[in-house]
């Protein structure tokens, strides 16, 4: 279980780094460093080894086959097809995966996609460059909900009628008239 504060709860088994983050949030606990001690502190380490996510080993994901073996071969067979080369390589699949799990924000995809995608010759830039995108995509979507807000407020703009037609053509028609 992925313990982000962001849901409201931090897991049922105390892994390491939870009591220290229920401490961070508590009011009377201790200040927190400043980020440039805090990233000294970190240098050679990472979150699912640090305690937001307990690690993923083999052990879990044997577990996992153990719990549910036909649902589990049934998910990695479907993976592996996925991923084959076909009318995207895999390379670009794999910069695809990486954009969708910064959106989705599941640090397992983030870590395992990005050594996958440079396995298959992506780029630090490409992988970037995959990130903004994803970036964009997830600001456009908030954006686009804009005009849900609006409406909910009445301030939104009319809504077109079945007989109206975009301004493209409404331009063109002021054109032939």
């Amino acid at each position: 279980m992925c313990m982000l504060p962001r849901y409201g709860r931090l897991g049922t088994r105390g892994y390491e780094g939870t009591r220290a983050l229920t401490l961070a949030l508590s009011p009377d606990s201790p200040q927190l460093p400043s980020p440039p001690e805090a990233a000294a502190g970190m240098k050679g380490t990472s979150m699912m080894t640090e305690g937001m996510c307990p690690a993923a080993t083999r052990e879990v994901a044997l577990r996992c086959k153990q719990l549910a073996p036909e649902i589990n071969e049934a998910f990695e067979n479907f993976s592996r097809a996925v991923f084959v080369d076909g009318a995207l390589p895999e390379k670009v699949k794999q910069l695809i995966a990486v954009a969708v799990a910064h959106v989705t924000q599941c640090p397992y995809c983030i870590t395992g996609h990005t050594r996958l995608a440079h396995r298959k010759g992506a780029t630090p830039e490409e992988v970037m460059e995959a990130i903004w995108v994803a970036a964009e995509m997830r600001a456009g979507g908030a954006y686009a909900h804009s005009t849900l807000a609006l409406h909910a407020l009445g301030d939104g703009a009319t809504e077109p009628t079945a007989g109206s037609s975009s301004s493209a053509n409404q331009t063109r028609g002021r054109e032939e008239s």
